[in-house]
């Protein structure tokens, strides 16, 4: 698997691809480019006011790992975003996280047989002025626990 580009600029790591353009692309696109332009973004550590943390969590300097199933945690959005995107640690001991806001849901399975770090896209509701919350909802049947680490959020 190659990723092109991180929206995590403090990684430190780009994957580089050199290649010919044959053909402008088709109109409309089902990806707008606009979105991951990464100058556009803002990130906020996992110690920032606007993170409510609730249940269990151990912290650390650079993430929180929560330590109990029914950790969970808010981010309150800053006025005028449009989306949040925490950043979360992938590993064999990750379980599934649903991201919501109101009614708009996200479940995201953050299993992964090797660790690394990955942003989770979530899109605000510009209508509602409330937090996003971020909680465990189980595991996946190869993952050998259900917890989450938090290392700080991104939005724009």
């Amino acid at each position: 698997m190659a990723q092109i580009g991180n929206e995590y600029s403090e990684i430190g790591e780009d994957y580089f691809i050199a290649a010919t353009k044959i053909a402008e692309p088709q109109t409309p696109s089902r990806i707008d480019p606009r979105h991951f332009l990464k100058d556009d973004y803002k990130f906020f550590e996992h110690t920032a006011s606007a993170v409510i943390y609730s249940g269990e969590f151990d912290q650390r300097w650079d993430a929180a790992i929560s330590a109990s199933p029914v950790s969970s945690l808010e981010i309150a959005p800053p006025a005028g975003a449009v989306e949040i995107l925490p950043i979360m640690h992938r590993h064999s001991w990750s379980g599934i996280v649903r991201l919501s806001q109101g009614l708009n849901t996200n479940d995201c399975d953050l299993y992964s047989w090797f660790a690394y770090d990955m942003p989770v896209r979530f899109a605000l509701d510009g209508e509602r002025n409330e937090p996003m919350h971020l909680e465990l909802v189980g595991k996946s049947a190869a993952s050998l626990w259900s917890q989450f680490v938090f290392k700080g959020f991104f939005w724009r």
